[in-house]
């Protein structure tokens, strides 16, 4: 079930732009909405319980696009630049 859910949240709703939105539902999803980016740490729990090393092979590239959007998309440059 942890895998299931993991997955659909992941694959079913990442959009073009890299990122998992925190709205989807019925086909429609935010296009600039998010949360932290956590899946990656919820992936990391998941494999250090089951040791199923396909399902980080699945997701990884997917929650780097994700993580990758986030520092570009939600992380300010540091005052003054």
């Amino acid at each position: 079930l942890a895998y299931s859910g993991l997955i659909q949240a992941v694959r079913s709703t990442k959009t073009s732009n890299g990122f998992i939105p925190n709205f989807s539902a019925g086909g429609a999803k935010s296009q600039d909405r998010t949360e932290p980016p956590l899946g990656a740490r919820v992936l990391q729990e998941i494999y250090k319980k089951y040791k199923d090393i396909w399902i980080v092979e699945l997701l990884w590239d997917d929650l780097a696009d994700c993580i990758d959007w986030f520092f570009r998309e939600r992380i300010l440059p540091p005052e003054g630049r």
